[in-house]
């Protein structure tokens, strides 16, 4: 893998691949993806598949933060929600589509939402790329 384009690409295969197969447990371990994810841990999985390591906590901070408007696939995606607004409370990964693959907890599983549906009530949206 050696361009940026082809590794955003590996990303979002290996999360649709995930849609409806991967348990949802909101402590799972990166030990424990593919099988069962969390929000977190599904996206470093995925980074893992590249090469990138990325931590359980604080990938907010990780990469460079853009526009929304300017997302790409592979980007990850932060809602924010009211009660925690100055900490994320669900991170996926965006789409080339425009749509963000996540471990979702309301359906038990990796999901495939809208922007949309994804941002929820949160009150707040953040995006990170890392490629």
């Amino acid at each position: 893998m050696t361009t940026r384009e082809e590794k955003r690409l590996v990303l979002v295969a290996g999360a649709r691949k995930l849609i409806n197969q991967a348990v949802y447990d909101r402590h799972a371990s990166l030990a424990e993806a593919p099988g069962k994810v969390s929000c977190t841990s599904l996206t470093a999985y995925l980074y893992a598949l590249i090469g990138t390591a990325l931590p359980l906590s604080q990938q907010n901070e990780m990469g460079q933060n853009v526009p929304l408007e300017e997302r790409m696939a592979g980007d990850l995606v932060f809602v924010f929600g009211a009660a925690r607004y100055n900490a994320p409370g669900h991170v996926g990964i965006a789409t080339e589509c425009g749509t963000v693959i996540h471990a979702d907890p309301n359906a038990g599983t990796v999901v495939e939402s809208t922007l949309e549906e994804f941002r929820g009530d949160g009150t707040k949206m953040k995006i990170q790329r890392l490629l």
